[in-house]
This record gives structure tokens, sequence and C-alpha cells, in this order.
């Protein structure tokens, strides 16, 4: 996940999703984008990859909650994420 930091100050972001192990935080310099990577349960990636077996397309809909841990504003987000199955397997 990336998010865009467009203010002229740098801050420190949280993101977590539903379905996640843990919280992921780092600071995003200003007029930066930062890079979060989130890390499924093994249950939701088992229901992924059935479906990736079944249909070869998955459609993930996970409820991601950034806070800007500086001024402690939070936003929640409900992004449409599709996985496709690698060609040739």
């Amino acid at each position: 996940m990336r998010i865009l930091n467009d203010t002229g100050a740098g801050l420190r972001v949280q993101v977590k999703a539903k379905g996640t192990k843990k919280p992921v935080t780092k600071p995003v310099a200003a007029h930066r984008s930062g890079r979060f990577a989130l890390t499924l349960r093994a249950s939701t990636r088992r229901k992924l990859a059935a479906t990736l077996r079944r249909k070869g397309m998955a459609t993930y809909r996970p409820v991601v909650t950034i806070t800007n841990r500086t001024s402690g504003i939070k936003k929640t987000y409900k992004p449409k994420i599709k996985v496709k199955r690698k060609k040739g397997t």
C-alpha cells in the first residue's frame, strides 16, 4: 500500500487493516510517498488461494484504517484489491 504525504511537514503514519497480523508505523517525509506492506493472516491467505484456484481471480476488500500519529487524525478506507493467478499455473 502506498500513501502520499502532500503536506509541507513530515509525519508518522500507522496503517492497519482488518485481517492483518499487526499495524505498521513509519515516518513519511514531506511531499513524499511511503510504502506499507501489510501481512495477511494465514486464514485469509488460504481463502484467497482457494478462490484463485477455482476462479483465477479474487477480489479482496479490507477495511484499512490510516492514523496520522503526529496529529491523531484517523481515516478509514475500503479499497478494492484484485488478485490474479500467475500465468501457467
